[in-house]
């Protein structure tokens, strides 16, 4: 992507308004102040009606005031991103990815991976807002000013992403035909042993969520062997809310919520989470 696709995250408001002149605010001080003076010594009589204006009067001018205000506010304020809708940034590396805020609930997902992940919302300090997953690991850091902070693996202190003019979409869920005999065939691979999936998958409405935490249940298996190795079965089920369970013969079940849709299915990282807990206990 060239040039014209970024924003520096520094300068959001720079960048929305190249053409924009600095206001000197000493020199309009400076102004202010000396016409001020000229005006008493003049006994300039706007003075004197302004000072036996009647309380309606008052409340008259405190709107004027107001009013103006607000005609000079868009000058100051820096473009939120933390209205609903999609944005997509890049990072350093030139990796990219999207954002849907929706309320609460946010979505993130890397272009060109399959997962969606759900993030809520935490406040931080100084007005800064952290995204978290279900296993409360922090994805993104968006700051009072504008700026993106993204956290990963490579970037345990955050690094700073540029905003993109034209983000992916976000991935919908959809059913996969014969996706419980695919899963079987991959997770037996990649674990080295035999493991049978079966899919609580009848109901169409909810096919494409359980079809959807499936996938998400063998990228945390395959990401976690060790804890994963003793796992012979998944099952994946409606359920009330997201959660896990591995019975004593080895069988992990994964309970889905497809009215949370994808805030209601339990992200391939919650499967590394439950599954290291469940070893070491």
């Amino acid at each position: 992507m060239d040039s014209s696709q970024t924003c520096p995250i520094a300068a959001p408001f720079i960048c929305q308004n190249r053409s924009m002149k600095r206001i000197r605010f000493p020199s309009i001080l400076k102004t202010l102040k000396v016409s001020g003076i000229a005006l008493l010594a003049l006994g300039f009589p706007a003075m004197a009606q302004e000072q036996s204006a009647t309380a309606s009067g008052g409340n008259r001018a405190a709107a004027t005031n107001e009013a103006a205000t607000d005609d000079l506010s868009p000058l100051f304020k820096v473009s939120p991103i933390f209205q609903d809708g999609l944005t997509g940034y890049r990072t350093l590396d030139g990796d990219e990815f999207s954002l849907l805020r929706r309320g609460n609930e946010t979505l993130f997902q890397v272009t060109g991976s399959r997962e969606v992940w759900s993030l809520y919302s935490v406040q931080g300090p100084r007005g800064d807002e952290f995204l978290k997953n279900d296993t409360d690991r922090i994805f993104l850091r968006l700051t009072d000013l504008g700026g993106v902070i993204l956290f990963d693996s490579e970037n345990r202190h955050g690094m700073p992403v540029d905003p993109l003019i034209e983000p992916a979409t976000i991935s919908t869920t959809v059913a996969e035909e014969d996706l419980a005999n695919r899963l079987t065939a991959y997770i037996s691979l990649r674990l080295g042993h035999h493991v049978k999936v079966s899919l609580d998958d009848s109901d169409p409405d909810i096919a494409a969520w359980i079809h959807d935490a499936a996938q998400n249940a063998a990228e945390g298996m395959i990401r976690s062997q060790e804890e994963a190795a003793t796992i012979t079965e998944v099952h994946v089920r409606r359920g009330a809310i997201p959660e896990l369970d591995l019975s004593s013969d080895g069988i992990l079940t994964v309970f889905v919520d497809p009215e949370a849709r994808f805030a209601g299915r339990p992200s391939s990282d919650r499967v590394i989470v439950f599954l290291k807990k469940r070893l070491a206990s």
